[in-house]
């Protein structure tokens, strides 16, 4: 459906924007059905508390979007033999004063028994698949890690050094308990690119010495709001991905969005008009993506969004649009052999252990 893309996933919301929307009503909505879908899981202390009370680390709502993949494995109709549940761990819970320095990831460090169990009631769920059907999952730990518009990110001002450092320990000790109770499960390093964020900020959050055994995918989340801010977010994009390809390890986006509309004051619209490119641009990488979801919530970055692009039958946007002409100037040609998307873009040093 996508050039270079393996795999569409979603995240949308249903009309009462209290539960995710399932397969079938974003296949109504859009005409097509992605192969997987996010769900947001905070490492918080109302899931501690249901935990100790005698409950499960998963709550209703998170149950549901599992329960939900899994009857669509179950339904004939359907005819799928696998999905996918892209799950993001977000350590939100606010810290206690005495334990600011290292921020909320005190907090993950100091309820793991909540970890563990979570850990095991995916791989519970995992296995309760319908035969020959496959229910994969992937956990994305504290995405957007780089970015202090999240709780767990690095401080607007002075030293980031305990932020970073309490990533990399609970991504690792994280990742562990899962290889220890879930190890099917994968899990992927996924910063936020944008066009305010920088590749140099992002590699000291690299959560082993080497390309070894923590990060199973390499992802980000990538957002474009305005043609202003296509260039510099779409040059970082290549050059994380030209930094990271040596990792030989799987490409992926946990989220793409793109919208038109202002920066001051915030106005978002003409989302095709951002996500047609953005994904053309995608498939002009140097590597394959294994998964690419869509950001399209109701209220921003998939505000007035239609995807028809997408559906087969229907051509896509005309370059005449600013985004997509913007793209082209990018892109250029003829093609260089690391692929035409490098052409005006200089060349990154690639990490090597």
């Amino acid at each position: 459906m996508v050039r270079n893309v393996g795999q569409l996933f979603y995240m949308r919301s249903d009309l009462s924007g209290n539960n995710t929307q399932t397969f079938d009503e974003f296949a109504r909505e859009f005409g097509f059905e992605p192969s997987g879908v996010n769900d947001y899981y905070g490492l918080v202390q109302v899931q501690v508390d249901r935990l100790r009370a005698g409950g499960t680390a998963l709550g209703p709502s998170h149950e549901r979007v599992f329960q939900m993949a899994l009857n669509r494995l179950a339904d004939p109709a359907a005819n799928c033999s696998e999905k996918t549940v892209n799950l993001v761990l977000e350590p939100a819970q606010a810290p206690a004063p005495a334990r600011h320095i290292r921020g909320t990831f005190d907090f993950v460090r100091d309820n793991m028994d909540l970890v563990a169990t979570l850990a095991r009631e995916l791989a519970a769920i995992q296995m309760s698949a319908p035969t020959g059907k496959s229910l994969n999952i992937s956990v994305c730990y504290a995405q957007e890690m780089n970015s202090a518009d999240s709780a767990w990110g690095p401080p607007v001002s002075g030293d980031r050094s305990s932020q970073v450092n309490g990533f990399v320990e609970t991504f690792i000790a994280v990742r562990e308990l899962f290889r220890q109770y879930a190890p099917a499960i994968r899990f992927a390093f996924s910063p936020g690119l944008r066009a305010d964020r920088t590749l140099s900020g992002i590699r000291p959050y690299w959560p082993d010495t080497e390309f070894g055994k923590s990060v199973d995918i390499v992802g980000a989340t990538w957002y474009v709001h305005t043609s202003k801010q296509f260039d510099p977010a779409a040059k970082l994009l290549s050059d994380y991905v030209s930094y990271y390809e040596h990792a030989n390890k799987p490409f992926a986006l946990d989220e793409l969005g793109g919208a038109g509309g202002s920066l001051n004051p915030a106005v978002y619209r003409d989302n095709d008009a951002f996500l047609d490119p953005m994904l053309e641009f995608v498939g002009d990488l140097a590597v394959p993506l294994e998964y690419v979801t869509l950001f399209v919530d109701r209220q921003k970055w998939g505000c007035d969004a239609s995807l028809q692009f997408l559906r087969p039958s229907v051509q896509p946007l005309s370059v005449a649009n600013p985004v997509a002409a913007t793209r082209r100037s990018l892109i250029g040609s003829p093609p260089r052999p690391r692929g035409p998307w490098m052409r005006n873009i200089p060349a990154v040093r690639a990490w090597s252990p």
